[in-house]
C-alpha cells in the first residue's frame, strides 16, 4: 500500500487502542524499502510517546534519506528517557551531525504534498542538547561552522552554564565573543 493509507490504518488502531498497535508493524515499517513508508513509520513512533518504540527510531538517525531522519530527529527534541539515551542516542545523534552539510537541499513531499521540512544542523543540536545528560557541551564546538547565529547562541549559552575549565572549552568561549552575530557575543 502507499505511505498515506499505512499512516491512516494505524493512525485509525491507535486512535481506537493504541495498546493494538504491533511493535513488529512499527519495526517492519522502519526498515521499509521505501523511505516514504519509513517516514510514516518514525512519525507514529515518535507519538507514541514510549520509550520501547523512541529506541527503535534511533537507526533512522543514520537514514539516507534526509525527510526520514528529520522525522526521527523530530522525536529527540525533548529529553529522551533512560533507557532510550542508553540505547546509544548521543552517539547517534552525534554521528547525524558529523556528517551534515551546512545545508540541505529543498526536498520533495514525501508523504503529503504540504509537508515541509527543517532539517538542518540547528535541529539536530537541540536533540543533542536535550540529551547530554551529564556531557559537557563542549561537543557542539566541532560544528560551529555548520550552526546559523541562533545554534552558536545555544551553544554558547551552554557552555556559559557550565563555565569551561579546559582550554578547548575557553578558546570556544573566546571564539564566540568574536562572532559575526551581535546575539552570539552578547550571550
Amino acid at each position: 500500500n502507499d505511505a498515506e493509507t499505512v499512516y491512516l490504518a494505524l493512525w485509525s488502531l491507535a486512535f481506537q487502542d493504541i495498546g493494538r498497535i504491533q511493535l513488529e508493524d512499527v519495526d517492519h515499517l522502519l526498515t521499509h524499502p521505501h523511505a516514504s513508508h519509513r517516514r510514516v513509520a518514525a512519525f507514529l513512533g515518535a507519538s507514541f510517546k514510549r520509550a520501547v518504540t523512541h529506541k527503535r527510531l534511533i537507526p533512522l538517525l543514520a537514514d539516507q534519506d534526509w525527510r526520514v531522519v528529520e522525522e526521527a530527529v523530530d522525536a529527540f527534541q525533548e529529553p529522551a528517557s533512560e533507557p532510550v539515551r542508553a540505547a546509544g542516542l548521543f552517539d547517534a545523534l552525534n554521528a547525524l551531525l558529523a556528517r551534515m552539510p551546512k545545508s540541505l537541499p529543498e526536498p520533495k513531499p514525501l508523504v503529503w504534498p504540504w509537508e515541509q521540512y527543517v532539517l538542518n544542523p540547528d535541529l539536530v543540536l537541540r536533540a543533542l542538547l536535550a540529551n547530554r545528560a551529564e556531557r559537557s557541551p563542549t561537543f557542539g564546538l566541532r560544528h560551529l561552522s555548520k550552526l546559523s547565529p541562533d545554534g552558536r547562541q545555544l551553544v554558547a549559552e551552554e557552555l556559559g552554564k557550565v563555565a569551561p575549565q579546559d582550554a578547548e572549552g575557553r578558546l570556544a568561549l573566546a571564539r564566540l565573543l568574536g562572532d559575526t552575530s551581535p546575539d552570539v557575543r552578547s550571550t
